[in-house]
């Protein structure tokens, strides 16, 4: 069995600050330790699975943070469903509030609370590991990177749309 080897260089080390930076300079000053704890969870499960698959961490992160979108409208979906079940009736807004249902709803109401507010920093990181998924790759694989950007743009674009439509009032009864 070969151990896996991960190489930290100086500037790969200096990139993932800058890009932490870039990420974390958007977030209002009392956001930003809660917003940097997620961020390194998220880049360090990108590290563990960039070791296990063998994938190039450029490339993990690229998609982990292209698939950002499904995790946020999931976890608001499922907080109001789980506010659904605890009342016993779909939330309505302005008469619900999902901060003083219950415990489980509060519970997955704050994580999706951080996951909605750390949005800007999250479509940032998409955008950096996109281009720099882009320029590790040679000529030949460009398509791959083209599928990925598409699959990036696409996956962004549907959470503006769900966002501005707003099926169910299920958006505004989480930001009421």
């Amino acid at each position: 069995m070969r151990l896996l080897r991960i190489k930290f260089t100086i500037s790969r080390i200096m990139a993932v600050i800058a890009v932490f930076a870039i990420a974390l300079a958007v977030l209002p000053g009392g956001l930003v330790i809660f917003g940097s704890i997620i961020l390194l969870t998220l880049v360090g499960l990108i590290v563990v699975g960039s070791a296990v698959t063998g994938t190039p961490w450029t490339q993990v992160s690229a998609w982990v943070f292209a698939a950002y979108p499904v995790g946020l409208l999931t976890s608001i979906y499922v907080t109001w469903l789980t506010a659904w079940l605890s009342l016993g009736h779909p939330p309505r807004p302005s008469q619900d509030d999902p901060a003083s249902i219950n415990t489980p709803v509060l519970l997955m109401y704050a994580f999706a609370f951080w996951l909605f507010v750390l949005w800007l920093p999250a479509l940032l990181l998409c955008v950096g590991f996109v281009i720099a998924e882009a320029v590790r790759v040679t000529r030949h694989r460009l398509g791959m990177v083209g599928i990925l950007a598409g699959m990036a743009i696409l996956i962004w674009s549907a959470l503006f749309l769900v966002i501005n439509v707003d099926p169910g009032r299920v958006i505004d009864w989480f930001g009421d």
